[in-house]
């Protein structure tokens, strides 16, 4: 058993996550079956780091019974987290580790955060395809590291790479 959990629903809309963890040795529970909450509350507590992607909101992850209740449980652990406004429901519940903000990863959100669509459809799916690999190639660092790492090599001059750069954020 690995020492890294990570927490991915399966959704093909978020698919480009599993880049952060293509080819890791690391826990992986991903279909909705094995979401439920005893088997996620006993897989929490077998490890020590926990990794938790998809869409979410600042009260948990959709499509998993992550929400306030598990607090507590994931306050004791390092947690990186990887979803719109994973942050809020970090600072909440008092979670260490590596977060972020509100994330354009579809034209819609970008539509809705920034009044207009940067890049179209293919171009964003592929922003993403390009920050997922940045933050794989760093998921073995320290938050502090990871964050850095990706400031320098998640770059780019448009508004939805720049927008996503400022939404990451660690706390100690």
């Amino acid at each position: 058993m690995s020492n890294t959990l990570v927490i991915h629903p399966s959704d093909r809309s978020t698919d480009f996550l599993k880049y952060i963890y293509k080819n890791k040795d690391y826990d992986v529970i991903s279909e909705r079956e094995d979401l439920t909450d005893s088997k996620l509350r006993k897989a929490i507590e077998e490890h020590d780091r926990i990794i938790m992607l998809g869409h979410g909101t600042p009260h948990g992850l959709i499509y998993t019974p992550i929400n306030y209740t598990y607090g507590k449980l994931l306050a004791s652990k390092e947690t990186i987290t990887i979803w719109c406004n994973s942050d809020m429901y970090a600072l909440r519940n008092g979670l260490k580790g590596f977060h972020t903000g509100m994330i354009i990863s579809e034209v819609t959100e970008a539509k809705y955060v920034l009044g207009c669509a940067p890049l179209n459809e293919k171009e964003t799916l592929a922003n993403m395809i390009r920050f997922a690999k940045v933050v794989g190639r760093c998921i073995e660092k320290t938050p502090r590291e990871m964050q850095k790492y990706i400031w320098k090599h998640y770059k780019g001059e448009d508004m939805v790479t720049q927008f996503n750069r400022s939404r990451i954020m660690v706390f100690d």
